[in-house]
């Protein structure tokens, strides 16, 4: 089920302008836009997704802007890689708090972050030393409940950019490991 771009997705674009290094991972890719802004700044970049009929759209996305330094990958979350390897991981997890899961590329779980605790802790274990997770949060889910799971992961979050919408508000959350945190069991 492809996820269409929305102001969700711009505001993740947005918000991943100010980083660039060596390697970089987006969980849930969709149709690739953020791969996009993420291929400008990044030696590689990886993009991954369950739904394959979105990869295709974004290879083709991707092929037809001439992007030659991203690649990707059908997993789910960031379960292909080893730990240590992104200097970023970002994510714009479904986070719109609902019981049955019935669209999962909107719903996020009862709280409505449950799906973005499940992406950071896949995320966190591939990232290098110094490493970041950005990710996407909205007002209608549980915010504290969120900070609350990934302070649990051993992470450390700021609000790095906020925007206001009709009916929300979005929160571009920037995370790395606490520094001397010993290992959490998962």
């Amino acid at each position: 089920m492809i996820y269409l771009p929305r102001e969700d997705t711009y505001f993740f674009i947005d918000a991943l302008a100010d980083y660039g290094g060596h390697r970089a991972c987006e969980i849930g890719c969709g149709i690739g836009l953020a791969l996009l802004e993420l291929s400008k700044r990044f030696g590689l970049v990886v993009g991954t997704d369950l739904d394959l009929e979105s990869l295709l759209e974004a290879k083709e996305s991707l092929k037809k802007s001439g992007v030659e330094n991203v690649e990707l990958i059908a997993c789910d979350k960031a379960e292909a890689f080893r730990d240590g390897v992104f200097d970023l991981v970002a994510f714009n997890p479904p986070y719109l708090p609902s019981e049955g899961l019935g669209d999962r590329c909107v719903e996020g779980g009862p709280r409505g972050y449950e799906s973005a605790l499940e992406f950071a802790r896949s995320g966190e274990r591939r990232l290098v030393d110094g490493g970041r997770l950005l990710l996407l949060a909205s007002s209608l889910s549980d915010l504290e409940g969120l900070l609350k799971g990934l302070s649990g992961l051993g992470l450390e979050c700021r609000i790095k950019a906020r925007r206001r919408l009709f009916f929300e508000e979005l929160f571009a959350l920037e995370c790395s490991r606490r520094a001397n945190f010993d290992d959490v069991a998962i």
